[in-house]
């Protein structure tokens, strides 16, 4: 019986409780172990009972010690940071836990049932006999010697406390439904052929993206941009539409080039679309051209299941699982912690004292300190065997609402430990897509904006707080920090409902919106409420202008330029030199001179590069048919 395994991961989880603590791993007899911790600790009791009563497995034979052993048979290597996933080893799995694990890693393998000697604890995995009647009489297909070999490497890799055997046998009859799996398929992260009349390609797809590449993301040579639905390039928002209404999808389809939308789940799709005034061949269209994506965060078949599949082969990348999801989240928590500043044993022990010493004497909270400096690291050690095993909805578990919520909770006199705790995983799935979240609003009133806007801060500084970009964050804070309020692209311009999604989608591809949008955005951030209102005015009042002025000509004259130049012209005298560029546009495949309208075009736009008024008002009515500036922001 080996129980290094399970010695390992405790001591691991130990850490990922207390990252601040260092400590070394002795078997001082056969099957006896302690973990001497090296760090002093001045609160030993309270650390040893935590370890006691909610880390350690009732079987394991470890204990805590601060006396470091004077004789041991051997000093047993920790789990690795970088190796948390490595081989599953001893984590603690039920018998269902461990079927299902088997079925996600080893889709090519029939298994059929595990059972556990309750007497001996042996564990015994049932795998089938494929038996196929052809014109030759019956051909069995057993468990191949290369299946057999990696299964058992596998089962070996665990280093469970149980011996185990596998055995191939025959059956005739063989179950629709594996047996042995959780009741609730929601808080559970079924295999995808769990059912094996509702296994769906991308469910297959997405398992094997997650067991393939497990290992390279906590080793650090996975990249996101490896996922097949991500790209760091690209303006995308991330919107959710599955228990409460949101904004227009228009909006969102105007300002970002991708729309990551989580749908209604139990509910025909058609008939949402259809309240929203879309077709469905619209919205298939726009998934099939990559502006829309499907982030379904329940269980594929809570969804409208033909309707998922029509998206799928639409374009196949445009759906994402939870297992997919997952994936993205761990490779973006690893990401987070690998880049953090503050990601140093030796700095940790060093620094964690002296700055908790420092926040009593100011009167500041010495625990929200400690839990605000471990937060990242703490996450990469505690989000693996979530994530494995339920998937997104477990992020709460390791998210950054532990670390916050209480602090919020005492400022306002009120237990928000739930609000937070069911809102964690949206913001959490926006944060890792790097994409803006949009907050819902129910039609009571309630929505998540508050705690969004909590978690999404913290969030975003732990992506900066690296030594390559936490000056540049600090820099925008103090800008925050001195009256500028944050910025919501939907509060500042409005769609009209009235367009169809492929008029819209026609209009956009004319003049690309979207960094027309992002330059809009920044110029009004930076801005305190009055100011911003007063700039929203301004613009709102040249685009009148410009439109009225150019009606008579509309057909001929490029509005978005005549309105830029027109404002060039009034402020040198010349109120006419925007129809006179237009003439010159229009006439300009008539040019033989070296003065072509390309080229006059390229000057203006060169002079006026750097007018960020000239720039956003060209935008704003380029976009003017199919949406506009709110009043107020």
């Amino acid at each position: 019986m080996d129980l290094t395994g399970i010695i390992r991961r405790t001591d691991f989880d130990f850490r990922a409780e207390y990252p601040e603590i260092s400590t070394t791993i002795y078997e001082i007899s056969k099957n006896s172990f302690v973990i001497y911790c090296a760090t002093p600790i001045d609160n030993f009791e309270e650390r040893n009972d935590y370890f006691e009563y909610s880390i350690k497995p009732m079987t394991a034979p470890v204990r805590l010690t601060l006396v470091k052993p004077d004789t041991f048979l051997q000093k047993i290597r920790p789990i690795q940071d970088d190796e948390i996933a490595k081989g599953f080893e001893g984590i603690s799995l039920s018998e269902s836990g461990l079927f299902n694990l088997l079925l996600s890693k080893f889709p090519d393998i029939n298994f059929d049932k595990i059972q556990i000697d309750r007497s001996t604890g042996k564990i015994t995995v049932f795998t089938i006999q494929r038996i196929i009647h052809d014109t030759m009489g019956r051909t069995h297909h057993f468990l191949s010697t290369v299946q057999r070999e990696k299964l058992t490497a596998f089962i070996h890799g665990l280093k469970l406390a149980q011996e185990f055997d596998i055995v191939d046998h025959e059956l005739t009859d063989i179950a629709q439904e594996y047996p042995n799996y959780e009741s609730n398929p929601i808080q559970f992260l079924h295999a995808a052929r769990i059912n094996k009349n509702a296994t769906y390609e991308f469910s297959l797809r997405d398992e094997a993206l997650w067991y393939d590449n497990i290992d390279r993301i906590f080793s650090g040579s996975f990249d996101k941009n490896e996922l097949y639905f991500y790209d760091r390039n690209t303006y995308s928002c991330y919107v959710d539409f599955s228990t409460f209404s949101n904004i227009d999808l228009r909006n969102h389809l105007l300002l970002y080039q991708i729309v990551y939308v989580t749908p209604p789940f139990e509910k025909d799709i058609e008939k949402w679309l259809a309240e929203a005034k879309i077709k469905k061949n619209e919205f298939l269209d726009l998934i099939a051209c990559g502006r829309i994506r499907l982030v379904l965060t329940q269980p594929e078949q809570r969804y409208d299941i033909g309707f998922i599949r029509d998206a799928y082969t639409a374009r196949p990348e445009a759906v994402i699982t939870r297992r997919a999801l997952a994936t993205l989240q761990q490779a973006d928590i690893v990401d987070v912690s690998n880049n953090y500043i503050l990601n140093d044993q030796k700095l940790i022990e060093m620094l964690l004292p002296a700055a908790m010493d420092i926040a009593q004497k100011q009167g500041l909270d010495p625990k929200f300190l400690y839990e605000m400096v471990l937060w990242p690291i703490k996450a990469r050690r505690k989000s693996f065997l979530v994530l494995e095993q339920k998937g997104i909805f477990s992020t709460s578990v390791f998210g950054i609402n532990n670390a916050v919520e209480k602090k919020v909770s005492e400022a306002y006199d009120k237990d928000l430990s739930f609000e937070f705790t069911v809102n964690s995983s949206a913001i959490h799935l926006a944060s890792a897509l790097d994409a803006t979240y949009f907050p819902f609003k129910s039609d009571n009133g309630y929505s998540d904006i508050f705690y969004a806007s909590c978690m999404g801060d913290f969030l975003n500084f732990y992506k900066s707080a690296s030594f390559s970009s936490l000056g540049s964050y600090m820099e925008s804070r103090q800008e925050r920090d001195n009256g500028v309020v944050p910025i919501n692209p939907i509060d500042i311009i409005t769609v009209n409902d009235f367009i169809s999604v492929t008029e819209l989608e026609r209009e956009i591809k004319k003049y690309p919106t979207f960094q027309g949008g992002n330059h809009l955005m920044q110029t009004l951030a930076p801005l305190d409420k009055m100011q911003r209102d007063q700039k929203i005015t301004y613009y709102n009042e040249q685009i009148v202008k410009s439109l009225n002025g150019n009606k008579i000509m509309a057909p001929t004259l490029d509005l978005g330029t005549n309105l830029v130049l027109d404002g060039l012209g009034i402020l040198t005298g010349m109120p006419f030199i925007g129809s006179l560029f237009s003439l010159i546009k229009t006439a300009g495949k008539g040019l033989n001179n070296s003065f072509k309208s390309e080229q006059f075009s390229e000057r203006i736009d060169k002079a006026l590069k750097d007018n960020p008024d000239r720039k956003n008002i060209h935008y704003l009515t380029k976009i003017n048919r199919v949406a506009r500036l709110k009043d107020k922001s």
